[in-house]
């Protein structure tokens, strides 16, 4: 859910919206019931699957450590060169359908790790 657009682009614009109206109330410009709508919208909006939200950054944030260990571990292993044929077929398989390596990949959920990290 997180992921869709529209949320995004609203929970960008809700903080500067609220700004501006409360602003505009405070030099008279506006009613200063509509800033008070826009704040409590801006509330809703954060404690919607506040619970669930927060369970599922804080398991991700837990296991930040492992994850990059693994990055580190699958990087070595596709720099690797192996001879047995077993290996070979092993390290084909960290290659997923759309040519992006099992590294590229860890490395794309290290990123967002990170990202929880300093957000948090």
């Amino acid at each position: 859910m997180y992921t869709k657009p529209w949320l995004i682009i609203a929970a960008r614009l809700l903080p500067i919206i609220s700004i501006g109206f409360i602003l505009l109330s405070i030099f008279k410009k506006m009613s200063f019931q509509v800033s008070i709508l826009i704040l409590l919208i801006q509330t809703i909006l954060f404690i919607f699957k506040f619970a669930e939200r927060s369970k599922n950054l804080n398991l991700v944030y837990k296991h930040e450590n492992s994850i990059k260990v693994y990055s580190k571990m699958l990087y070595q292993i596709e720099r690797k060169s192996f001879k047995s044929e077993y290996l070979l077929e092993l390290k084909d398989k960290l290659i997923d359908d759309t040519k992006l390596t099992a590294c590229e990949q860890i490395k794309e959920l290290e990123d967002i790790t990170e990202n929880i990290h300093e957000s948090k």
